[in-house]
């Protein structure tokens, strides 16, 4: 059953100081799913009506985006911005940026009269006074941040099924098992027996890690990667950290290693390389430098670690002539001194001197 059938959502803007908008399920009759409202920021505050009616819509929908992405839903608004911002010529970044994030959502737009819009009206003159944040700064685009996620997997059935079915198709698992239902009758005698009986049980047939009364369930080596994909890659995951990562599948499965896994993975994700901030280290102070002909002076500079490549390659030497601006990056497998002096040799020294 799908939670949202048609997502109806009205935003509005009418105080010229706070925004509101309201999510609606239609499933025979309109049902409120949540309400929102937010104060705009000083900034914001100074914006023409028609730019801040144009703001409450994108606030709204990207408030609400996890509901509204891959579906089509009806947008109810009492004021003509989306009108505004098609017909504008002088399209300013702010602008074009609102303009090119709507239309990668797909709605209807339905006209509501003013007098027929009480609801998002009364949130927006009556809700509480908070303190202005800068919620919506258009001038900071941050990408993702390795906090909190914003969703999280609630539902582990599906993947924990998935992982039963694994354990039957396992070898070691299965010996584990039938080693512990022998175990029954007989008292361990090996450390390594005893460790499997202090630490694992079945239950329905089932390998289970029990510890200070907690029981997750054992995930063989050939599954580990689907639930490392489905706690970190997946729609619903976020990209958390390595840590958080780890800690979150901890709570539901179990199996040795599963924080240095869980690390090696993380550094493997593409998505993560290519937008995760670093904490930038401050650069010491550098006198200019003037080179008087090409090849004198150059910089060179390590890009990486990123996802190995089929040869093995996982940074790049990038190296750049200061005089001329020509830049030439070369592919590495390893970031050390020896690789990095043997392709200035190769590849720069030889050609250029």
């Amino acid at each position: 059953m799908q939670l949202l059938t048609l997502p109806d959502l009205t935003p509005h803007d009418n105080s010229y100081y706070k925004r509101t908008a309201v999510l609606y399920q239609v499933v025979e009759e309109r049902k409120v799913i949540a309400y929102a409202s937010s104060r705009f920021n000083k900034r914001e505050q100074k914006y023409h009506c028609n730019e801040q009616e144009c703001l409450a819509v994108v606030w709204a929908t990207r408030k609400y985006r996890p509901y509204l992405e891959d579906r089509k839903f009806l947008l109810r608004t009492d004021n003509k911005a989306l009108t505004w911002l098609s017909s504008i010529q002088d399209k300013r970044a702010k602008l074009t940026r609102w303009a090119l994030e709507l239309q990668a959502l797909n709605f209807d737009v339905e006209h509501v009269p003013g007098k027929n819009s009480e609801l998002p009206d009364y949130l927006s003159r009556h809700s509480e006074d908070s303190e202005e944040t800068n919620e919506f700064d258009d001038h900071r685009l941050l990408p993702p941040t390795g906090g909190e996620p914003h969703n999280r997997i609630t539902n582990t059935t599906h993947l924990s099924d998935e992982v039963r079915t694994a354990q039957t198709e396992d070898e070691l698992t299965q010996a584990a098992i039938q080693r512990l239902q022998e175990m029954r009758e007989k008292t361990p005698a090996r450390s390594w027996e005893q460790r499997l009986y202090t630490y694992y049980a079945t239950y329905d047939g089932f390998l289970y890690y029990v510890k200070n009364g907690g029981q997750k369930l054992y995930v063989p080596e050939g599954t580990r990667a689907r639930v490392m994909y489905e706690f970190h890659d997946a729609a619903l995951a976020g990209h958390p950290r390595a840590e958080e990562t780890s800690r979150t599948i901890r709570e539901v499965f179990h199996w040795h290693q599963n924080q240095k896994d869980t690390e090696a993975h993380v550094r493997r994700c593409l998505i993560c390389a290519q937008c995760k901030r670093r904490n930038p280290t401050p650069n010491a102070p550098q006198r200019p430098r003037q080179p008087q002909e090409p090849f004198e002076t150059i910089a060179v500079d390590i890009m990486g670690p990123y996802p190995a490549t089929s040869k093995g390659n996982r940074f790049l030497l990038v190296v750049t002539d200061l005089f001329t601006r020509w830049v030439e990056a070369y592919p590495m497998q390893k970031n050390n001194a020896t690789a990095i002096i043997k392709l200035l040799e190769d590849e720069t020294f030889a050609r250029f001197g």
